[in-house]
C-alpha cells in the first residue's frame, strides 16, 4: 500500500514532482493576477458595490419600513410567519388576516421569510426585511458573472456581463409603483 505522505530521503523537495498543488502563497497570488481573475474580481466587486450604493444604505439600515408596491402585504405576511408559524415549527399555515384567511407560504417560497427571521435575531425586523428584499438586486452582478463563467465565456467576457447589469437594474421605464 502506498502512502500519500512521503517522508525521509525519498521525499521530493518542495515545489517538485510529488508536491503538486502546493505552491508558495506568493506564486498563487502571481498566478491569480496573471490569469485575469483579479480584474474579474475588481470589476464584479466594484459593480456590486455601486449597485449597493444606489440602494441608499442609510435607508436600508434605518428604522423605516419599506412599503412600496405590494411590499406592505409581504411585510405583514413575514411578520405573521415569524410570530405565529415558526414558533409552532410550521413553514406554511393559515393566515386569518385577509379576506377571512388564506394559505400562507403555500404559493410563495418561505426561504426569504426564513432569512428575515434569521436576520431579525441580530437586527430589527425593518432592517432584516429590507436587506432580504434587496439581496437579489445586489447579487445580480455576481450572478451574471457566474452565468458567464458557467456558459464557458472566456475572460474577459464574464466581467462585462456583470457590468451590463447596471443599466438593467437602474432602468426606471417600468416602475411598479
Amino acid at each position: 500500500m502506498q502512502t500519500l505522505l512521503r517522508t525521509g530521503p525519498e521525499a521530493p523537495p518542495p515545489g517538485q514532482a510529488g508536491d503538486a498543488g502546493r505552491r508558495p502563497p506568493r506564486r498563487l497570488v502571481a498566478d491569480w493576477l496573471r490569469s485575469g481573475a483579479a480584474v474579474d474580481f475588481v470589476v464584479v466587486v466594484g459593480v456590486t458595490a455601486f449597485v449597493g450604493s444606489q440602494l441608499r444604505p442609510d435607508l436600508l439600515l434605518g428604522p423605516n419600513m419599506d412599503v412600496g408596491g405590494d411590499n406592505a402585504a409581504h411585510v405583514v405576511a413575514v411578520h405573521y410567519f415569524i410570530r405565529h408559524l415558526l414558533p409552532h415549527g410550521q413553514l406554511s399555515g393559515w393566515d386569518p388576516q385577509w379576506f377571512g384567511g388564506f394559505p400562507l407560504y403555500v404559493f410563495y417560497f418561505p426561504f426569504p421569510a426564513l432569512l428575515v427571521a434569521g436576520l431579525n435575531l441580530v437586527t430589527s425586523y425593518a432592517v432584516a426585511f429590507k436587506l432580504v428584499s434587496v439581496a437579489g438586486i445586489v447579487a445580480m452582478p455576481v450572478a451574471a458573472w457566474g452565468v458567464g463563467r458557467l456558459a464557458g465565456v472566456r475572460r474577459p467576457g464574464p466581467a462585462p456581463v456583470a457590468a451590463a447589469m447596471v443599466p438593467v437594474l437602474l432602468n426606471t421605464v417600468y416602475p411598479i409603483d
